[in-house]
């Protein structure tokens, strides 16, 4: 139903809160959204916390809600105190530590740890609380693909495999954007200086695509009203400071080697590739890692957020292939 809290709204919002039991940070959630299908995930306190971590992501493989919403909330693995959330920013309800002392070594990198605090902000996919019936903001995977994403669990529910297509490799990166407690955007000014010369491949000035590219292409309006087209100004309304913190926040500022820019997670390595994965509806970074990859979060790549990259599938510059994701 329109304006109701999605389950992945509320997992996320739930890491603000402590919880003697880390589990509770999935059970707690069920009782807090109105959908029928909640009745299929019970609560089991004889599950590892991985297990039921595990099972928080696979609940959303064949409901309206997408599966790639809840891998936006996959934290960076790497701490950080610099860019960790402050209690009194403007996302302070997001940013208690948790309270577990259970061990998550065992955590495949495709799920989110919901005892974690915050390491970014995920990228808006459609309206704000989520209204199932809203268009999606990008739809970088297609809008109305004929290739349905086919998405399933292996080796113990360990390894997320699902289809897609490399997109390019990363070849360099700037220091992270930091958190929101700040009024100036120095970081994000000085990434300027990664900008390559010429003409980007969409036409447009390379300084208009690092403007583009700074606020992920979003304008918010009175902070509710959020649209596609944002171009930061630095001297302009807080709608634009907004769109920039939101879309910076412990994200690096990133250029591939065929010199498309982007902004990628803070744990982000050179030499990580960029790929399309079926039914995403932003792009994700991956890292090959021995016969699989490792998931290293979403990412903005300026002019391959609608669907762009589809077409090499048609004119044979790229294949799909199967993706074992641990």
């Amino acid at each position: 139903m329109p304006n109701q809290l999605k389950l992945v709204d509320v997992l996320g919002a739930n890491r603000s809160l402590g919880a003697s039991n880390p589990r509770d940070h999935v059970y707690a959630a069920l009782s807090m959204v109105v959908d029928p299908r909640i009745k299929d995930m019970k609560p089991d306190y004889s599950l590892s916390v991985t297990d039921v971590f595990i099972d928080s992501v696979e609940w959303f493989f064949n409901g309206p809600e997408s599966v790639f919403d809840v891998l936006g909330f996959v934290e960076a693995r790497v701490k950080d105190v610099a860019t960790s959330i402050k209690t009194q920013d403007i996302f302070a309800q997001l940013s208690a530590e948790s309270q577990s002392t259970e061990s998550l070594t065992d955590l495949p990198s495709w799920v989110p740890d919901w005892t974690a605090t915050y390491t970014h902000i995920p990228f808006l996919k459609k309206a704000f609380l989520g209204n199932a019936n809203s268009t999606g903001y990008y739809t970088a995977s297609g809008a109305h693909s004929i290739l349905k994403p086919k998405i399933s669990l292996g080796d113990s529910r360990r390894t997320l495999e699902v289809d897609g297509f490399a997109v390019d490799v990363i070849e360099k990166l700037s220091t992270p954007g930091l958190n929101q407690v700040r009024t100036d955007h120095a970081i994000e000014m000085s990434w300027k200086a990664f900008i390559p010369e010429g003409v980007y491949f969409t036409g447009e000035s390379m300084n208009d695509v690092y403007l583009r590219t700074v606020v992920a292409d979003m304008t918010y309006l009175y902070n509710i009203d959020r649209r596609r087209g944002g171009k930061m100004q630095w001297n302009g309304t807080e709608q634009f400071g907004t769109a920039l913190k939101c879309a910076t926040f412990g994200r690096c500022f990133a250029i591939t080697r065929n010199r498309y820019m982007g902004l990628v997670r803070k744990d982000v390595n050179v030499g990580d590739q960029v790929f399309v994965l079926l039914g995403g509806e932003v792009l994700y970074v991956l890292r090959p890692h021995e016969d699989h990859h490792l998931f290293m979060g979403e990412c903005y790549m300026h002019g391959l957020m609608d669907g762009e990259a589809m077409e090499w599938l048609k004119d044979g510059r790229a294949a799909l292939k199967r993706l074992r994701i641990r």
